[in-house]
């Protein structure tokens, strides 16, 4: 049982009355779980009553009485995003690239200690020219984790009679309690009450969510949030906060129901607060790096090679055998060949052609006792090797093209 849902004292949605212009019969109005529904009405009453659209707490991006993610990869300063938009809305003053709605704002702290957000308060304060105001209300709760069925409704009986504008649930997995990110139904159940706050208090309520791990270079916006895709499709606003190339750079997305599209920008972080960043391209996100291996310097790969006159062939490297010897030091084994051969070039390794045009590669004296230990024992000899041109794509490489440091 969730006992927001099941607590009408705390959040009944009341009665929405048909207009008097209706001409169709009103059914009567159903309890569900404890919730009086609204009846319903015809269309052309509907659009014709007067409806007031409620304030635009974050401008273009979120009204009162809606719900409004941030995602974000772990570590991306969200909580100081919050915490700027916070003092944002309860001053007035412009957030990111956004005007705000000046209002009451409850900021709910699941997560840092008390000294820690009372020193970024007083920082980001600071950076923004203003004083702490009283319309900004925090609620520390770190130590007091629950599940939202638990922490909401002690959230709502303290906002009764506030007006708060803006409230703001940070982290948000800390109301999570037995829920499972991963479950579009429990993540559901959390949205669907978080809805509900809003729409009995009328305020506006902002979250953060976190990114999947890997990459989110290559993924659409709304499917870069970590957990169920409810996550990614309940909320009235989304903004993603993407990586750029540049460092401490995100492009923001804005993915919107109820307010026309914003186009991307981006965003820098200045210590304490994240600043429109109008020299970055939006689009240039960061791309996965991938492992680099190294390429070994020729002494590297001549001290492979052993001197053993008595047994050369033990001495002597095929290709598999000089590709594996790459692997396990972890450098580029594509590199072995043109390395191979431009140390063959120089005169420092010399390779033995067999039949069939197989390769042993080893120390100049070395291959020549081998060759001389062939021929002794009345082996098939070497066969002519195919010309240079032809022998492998990379027989251009040269020493001079080599790095001298690993």
């Amino acid at each position: 049982m969730n006992p927001l849902v099941e607590s009408p004292e705390i959040l009944d949605v009341p009665d929405v009355e048909t207009p008097s212009t209706s001409t169709l019969p009103r059914p009567p109005a159903e309890n569900l779980g404890g919730t009086q529904l609204p009846s319903w009405t015809d269309a052309a009453a509907f659009c014709a009553e007067a409806l007031e659209t409620p304030p635009e707490i974050i401008g273009g991006i979120l009204h009162r009485g809606c719900k409004l993610v941030i995602g974000g990869s772990s570590k991306s300063r969200k909580s100081w995003a919050l915490l700027d938009l916070a003092l944002a809305v309860s001053t007035g003053g412009r957030w990111l690239a956004f005007p705000t709605t000046q209002a009451r704002v409850l900021y709910v702290n699941f997560e840092l200690p008390t000294f820690a957000i009372q020193d970024r308060l007083r920082t980001i304060a600071a950076a923004r020219q203003t004083t702490i105001p009283a319309a900004l209300t925090i609620w520390n709760l770190r130590g007091y984790a629950a599940a939202y069925g638990v922490l909401l409704p002690a959230i709502a009986a303290r906002m009764k009679g506030q007006d708060f504008g803006l409230v703001i649930l940070d982290p948000s997995y800390k109301l999570l309690g037995d829920a499972d990110e991963n479950s579009a139904r429990d993540i559901a159940l959390l949205l669907n009450t978080l809805e509900k706050l809003a729409v009995q208090s009328g305020a506006a309520i902002a979250f953060t969510a976190h990114f999947a791990k890997g990459s989110a270079a290559h993924k659409d916006a709304m499917d870069r949030i970590s957990g169920s895709g409810v996550f990614a499709r309940d909320p009235d606003s989304i903004l993603v906060f993407t990586a750029l190339q540049a460092a401490d750079a995100f492009a923001v997305e804005a993915i919107l129901r109820t307010l026309p599209p914003h186009p991307p920008f981006a965003i820098r972080w200045q210590y304490p607060v994240f600043r429109v960043a109008d020299d970055l391209d939006p689009t240039d996100l960061k791309q996965p790096q991938r492992a680099g291996k190294l390429t070994p310097t020729p002494e590297q790969v001549l001290a492979l090679f052993k001197d053993n006159a008595e047994q050369p062939r033990a001495a002597l490297l095929s290709a598999v055998q000089l590709r594996a010897l790459f692997d396990s030091r972890g450098w580029d084994r594509i590199a072995a060949p043109a390395v191979r051969d431009a140390l063959v070039a120089e005169g420092t390794l010399k390779v033995h052609h067999g039949a069939h045009n197989s390769k042993l590669t080893g120390l100049p004296q070395v291959v020549d006792s081998y060759t001389k230990q062939q021929a002794e024992a009345g082996t098939v000899l070497d066969q002519p090797a195919l010309p240079a041109a032809n022998e492998n794509p990379l027989a251009k490489f040269s020493l001079s093209s080599l790095s001298r440091t690993s």
